[in-house]
């Protein structure tokens, strides 16, 4: 891979995501008929009602992309039921410990997801699992 990444193939990338987000939320009354991730993905978007103009139409600006957010949220979740990255649970679990409510301690687990994978992307390297349990483990409220 070289050079920069393409911005019109990540612009389109951001505008299906956006899309199928709404499509999720103009069928939030018929939860019986989505899937699971559906569910999930809506059940963030419910958390995040301050953006709902977004799911509605509205366009975020460059200083806030509330998609992008709800799905960090979404990918967090995974990571701490599932326990993968290892150490996630273990990190949600201090923080929440530590008197942050579940909310905040997710907050914390994507600001650190999200360094990680804008590190990957700008430096071109795959995900250093060691170093990310470092980070992991040594997140504190």
């Amino acid at each position: 891979m070289t050079g920069k990444p393409d911005e019109r193939a990540l612009e389109r990338l951001a505008l299906a995501g956006r899309a199928a987000m709404r499509r999720i939320w103009a069928r939030r009354d018929d939860r019986a008929a989505m899937s699971l991730p559906e569910k999930r993905i809506l059940e963030q978007m419910e958390r995040h009602l301050e953006a709902r103009a977004f799911w509605e139409g509205a366009d975020p600006d460059e200083h806030e992309n509330p998609f992008l957010h709800v799905t960090l949220h979404h990918q967090v979740v995974e990571q701490i039921e599932r326990d993968h990255p290892p150490g996630t649970r273990a990190a949600f679990e201090r923080l929440v410990g530590a008197g942050l409510d579940a909310h905040e301690a997710e907050h914390r687990l994507i600001d650190l997801w999200a360094r990680e994978l804008a590190r990957q992307v700008r430096e071109r390297r795959p995900f250093d699992a060691a170093r990310y349990r470092r980070e992991l483990d040594a997140l504190s409220s």
